[in-house]
């Protein structure tokens, strides 16, 4: 298995689950994940650490992302119910699972700057700094998205859902 092959097995969740909640839907999800791994494998330039590599890659995402939503066709698109994905009643059964459906929900209904600071900082653990480096902007700035982004999910959930 050479590098690239062992990057992409590494960080092929990760993106696939970020782009899952920032597009909203499976199918587009799967197709963003190959455009944005064949982006990093186009990249000549050979990164000088995993972590320069990692940053490259969420940002290649962000704008597959930009790319899929300024297009005609997604602007069109009816949304379509995923199934198994957000079954609520095998869901009834689990108590984790139903809080992990209203979380997604919630965090769908919030805006893309939020939505996506969140799910960089607790889902997978960037840190402040890091994620202002991937998103080119002041840390202070990453932080007023995640105030803003965690009252609104609150604000989603319910006043008494710890975050």
């Amino acid at each position: 298995m050479d590098d690239n092959e062992a990057f992409i097995r590494k960080h092929y969740a990760g993106i696939y689950h970020y782009m899952l909640v920032m597009l909203k839907d499976s199918a587009e999800a799967q197709d963003a994940v190959q455009e944005t791994f064949y982006r990093y494998l186009r990249m000549k330039k050979r990164f000088g650490s995993e972590e320069e590599a990692r940053a490259y890659l969420y940002r290649a995402a962000l704008n597959v992302c930009k790319n899929i939503w300024r297009s005609n066709w997604f602007s069109k698109k009816v949304p379509v119910a995923e199934e198994g994905l957000l079954d609520r009643n095998n869901a009834a059964e689990e108590p984790d699972k139903e809080a992990a459906i209203d979380l997604i929900e919630a965090m769908k209904r919030i805006p893309v700057k939020y939505r996506d600071a969140l799910h960089l900082y607790y889902y997978l653990g960037l840190s402040v700094s890091e994620i202002a480096a991937l998103r080119e902007k002041n840390e202070a700035t990453v932080r007023t998205w995640l105030l803003r982004g965690r009252k609104l999910l609150r604000k989603e959930m319910g006043d008494d859902y710890e975050i």
